[in-house]
């Protein structure tokens, strides 16, 4: 038989253990995350470098993504892409980041390569939300193709 002592103290373990499990559970889902990340790097032309970013940002957050490549020295290639849609949804994007002038960059070249999530207001941001920052190799973007001139006939 137990005692009153261990009786009681057995129930507020239980009751202890029941709200510990209680408070780890998940009520509810959670709302995106303003997140972002970094995929690629594509040379485009001798002017402009593609940064590809998968995110995703809740509705009233950023309408905007700044992506900067970095080789020899700061702020290399820059850009802010936007208006950008936030749904809650992963999207995927293209940053057309404009290299400074006289720099080169080509196709095998390691960057640095940063994105971030902002909100721009009057053409100035003035919020900052989720960033991601990777060692990439720049890769050569897909060339659009020429249309084909029509071959003369013989008649």
């Amino acid at each position: 038989m137990s005692t009153p002592t261990r009786r009681s103290l057995r129930i507020g373990v239980l009751a202890l253990t029941g709200t510990i499990l209680l408070a780890l559970t998940p009520t509810a889902p959670a709302l995106a995350a303003n997140t972002i990340a970094v995929n690629s790097a594509k040379k485009k032309d001798d002017t402009t470098i593609l940064i590809n970013v998968t995110f995703t940002c809740d509705a009233d957050g950023p309408n905007a993504i700044q992506g900067i490549a970095l080789k020899d020295r700061p702020n290399y290639a820059t850009a802010v892409a936007g208006p950008i849609t936030c749904d809650g949804k992963g999207k995927n994007a293209n940053v057309p980041a404009k290299l400074v002038k006289g720099a080169v960059l080509n196709v095998g070249d390691q960057v640095a390569v940063q994105a971030e999530l902002v909100r721009v207001e009057n053409k100035k941001i003035v919020q900052r939300y989720g960033k991601a920052r990777k060692q990439l190799t720049v890769e050569q973007a897909p060339q659009p193709s020429p249309s084909p001139s029509p071959t003369p006939t013989a008649g």
